[in-house]
């Protein structure tokens, strides 16, 4: 709710000033606000324009700083397919916290490289298909979750 009111007043200031605004969406955030982090990133994109791309995960308290989709990797595939959906072209970086765990900063960079790359694999092999856009149009949660589910992890049935 509180990212809705945050757009809500920002929309309303980018009337009020007849310009477009240029953000960074967060990800993390959105998850612990309780948002839809693709369907924030929708309003976001359609009120004003998204020029980055800020990845992160946590459990849903405050903004841990853990490696992108390790905890919330359904919405973060999510976030991938509304990001293709919009065209987005610009930058996705990451805002992790490995000094907070004695992590390996390279490894870590490293490890968050391989993940969102095999997400976003999984997005865009998604992206297209006429059964999930079905089901996300119909605002069916199993099948949706299903497919998305067998992607990520196996399609034992």
């Amino acid at each position: 709710m509180l990212y809705f009111l945050i757009w809500l007043q920002l929309y309303l200031q980018l009337k009020k000033w007849s310009r477009q605004y240029r953000g960074h969406y967060r990800l993390c955030p959105y998850i612990y606000a309780g948002e839809m982090p693709a369907f924030s990133a929708f309003l976001a994109n359609r009120y004003s324009k998204i020029f980055g791309i800020h990845l992160n995960d946590g459990y849903g308290k405050r903004d841990d700083g853990l490696m992108a989709g390790t905890i919330n990797p359904v919405a973060t595939v999510e976030l991938f397919i509304q990001l293709k959906k919009l065209n987005y072209k610009g930058v996705i970086y990451f805002d992790t916290f490995p000094d907070h765990s004695g992590l390996n900063p390279i490894e870590e960079a490293n490890t968050n490289i391989l993940i969102v790359n095999r997400l976003k694999e999984i997005a865009d092999g998604l992206y297209q298909n006429s059964e999930l856009n079905r089901a996300v149009e119909q605002q069916d949660a199993t099948i949706s979750q299903r497919l998305i589910a067998q992607k990520l992890y196996g399609n034992k049935n």
